[in-house]
């Protein structure tokens, strides 16, 4: 082979060599792969660490320290609409005398009326409290109190009621002297007053007015429209002077109005001529302290026990009377029982509890 050709086959081999190569560097004109979805990505995700959420760390919640820690202490309610240095210190040396005996933490708390104390109850703010007979009725039909003592008021932890009259106008009595009770049923003693004239004191008043209307409804005694003397005093003096009304009721048991200095310096004769026709046993409780459920029984049981030791001394009567503004020479265990026949007298009446308040 002569050289030309040689020359002509080897440029010719070159120039394919090279068009091979260009030809692999030149890039490819078809679809990209698409790369496998993954739900959590790894660290080699194309997502930034700046579009990330970062994660948040867990919170710190306290648990409440048990009812009866110093933060967390046992409240006592008491209501009163005003109170002196006297009956706050009382109160305060009686939530003190408390908290020794039982190990725990109680404070003493005043509120102004009952519809605070029922906030407070609701709220779990409050955890025992002394009460009236309207205020407990009020709390026990709601569930947020249950009783648990009673006051020793004047000898008796529950009071009544006596229907009296002159001794002119020819009623018959059902009342014995000597053994100080009486000795028919209701139905029967009340039964004469049938179309007669009472002398109540005010609407408000248990004794001497929602009471008696209970019980002359429950005897189905109609009587004529009554008088209101706003004093048990007065209504006294009304059946001493005769002319207005032709019996009278007042409270009974925890004494006798009867007996009253300013009954006895103008008519000294009164016991002889205003008489007892009848007279109940104890119906209205006294002031009692009640617990709210939230208040576990064994502290319930460990507070009573401590009470009534305090309540049998003198010091200790005193500080009760002081606390609550309210003579009080004993306490005694009840239960909830003790206001069934009130209960039931006035909702004969269908009165409205909460109008039995004082709201000021």
């Amino acid at each position: 082979m002569n050289k030309r050709l040689l020359k002509t086959v080897s440029l010719i081999i070159l120039l394919t060599l090279l068009s091979l190569i260009l030809i692999g560097c030149k890039p490819a004109t078809g679809p990209r792969p698409i790369l496998p979805y993954t739900e959590n990505p790894t660290s080699t995700s194309l997502t930034s660490n700046a579009d990330q959420t970062p994660t948040s760390r867990p919170t710190h919640t306290s648990t409440p320290e048990h009812l009866g820690h110093a933060s967390n202490p046992i409240v006592m309610g008491f209501i009163l609409s005003e109170h002196s240095i006297i009956q706050q210190d009382a109160a305060d040396a009686l939530a003190e005398h408390l908290s020794d005996k039982i190990n725990q933490n109680v404070i003493a708390r005043f509120f102004l009326n009952y519809k605070w104390v029922e906030k407070a109850l609701q709220a779990g703010s409050l955890h025992m409290v002394w009460l009236g007979p309207i205020e407990y009725l009020l709390a026990g039909e709601q569930t947020l109190a249950n009783v648990t003592l009673v006051t020793n008021h004047f000898g008796v932890t529950a009071y009544g009621i006596q229907f009296l009259a002159n001794k002119d106008f020819g009623f018959t009595l059902y009342f014995d002297i000597d053994q100080n009770q009486s000795i028919v049923d209701m139905n029967t003693a009340l039964a004469q007053f049938a179309g007669t004239r009472p002398c109540f004191t005010e609407e408000k008043s248990l004794a001497a007015y929602l009471v008696p209307k209970g019980m002359l409804l429950e005897a189905s005694v109609p009587t004529l429209d009554p008088i209101m003397t706003y004093s048990s005093t007065a209504s006294i003096r009304a059946l001493y002077v005769q002319g207005i009304c032709d019996f009278s009721v007042t409270y009974a048991l925890s004494g006798d109005p009867r007996t009253a200095s300013a009954v006895i310096q103008d008519f000294p004769d009164v016991m002889d001529h205003v008489q007892i026709i009848w007279q109940s046993n104890g119906i209205i409780p006294n002031l009692s302290l009640a617990y709210s459920p939230l208040l576990s029984l064994p502290i319930q049981e460990q507070i009573s026990e401590a009470l009534i030791t305090l309540s049998k001394t003198t010091d200790g009567q005193i500080t009760l009377s002081n606390a609550n503004d309210y003579s009080i020479e004993g306490l005694q265990r009840t239960d909830n029982m003790l206001y069934d026949t009130l209960r039931a007298l006035l909702a004969i009446q269908n009165v409205d509890l909460y109008s039995l308040i004082d709201e000021e």
